[in-house]
């Protein structure tokens, strides 16, 4: 595992870009953003749950990470705005449990 783990660092290491902040190139990133942002999309359409929306925003945010390289009040003012989008997808995913969860927990507390 570890042998694994670290041929995977030095790969990344040679042939890509050397970042400060992350341990992958921009552009391995990039593409795992438009994979989750793809994902949030399609599970928003499907489930209409606020949260999904929220992380869709908050997903590409995260790739100006990249520009803040250097200036520490970029850098932790996109921290606290990826915190608060987090945190805002928490409180929205227990503000608006469906009916169908409440009713699941209610029949199991009869039980």
């Amino acid at each position: 595992m570890k042998a694994s783990l670290m041929s995977m660092f030095l790969t990344f290491a040679a042939n890509g870009e050397k970042p400060a902040l992350f341990p992958f190139p921009f552009k391995f990133h990039l593409i795992l953003a438009a994979v989750s942002v793809l994902f949030f999309l399609i599970s928003f359409a499907r489930y209409k749950k606020p949260y999904q929306v929220i992380f869709t925003i908050a997903v590409p945010f995260s790739l100006l990470i990249w520009k803040a390289e250097g200036n520490k009040t970029l850098y932790y003012a996109i921290a606290v705005i990826e915190a608060v989008l987090i945190l805002a997808a928490l409180v929205s995913a227990f503000i608006f449990k469906s009916k169908n969860e409440d009713d699941v927990d209610e029949s199991a507390q009869e039980e």
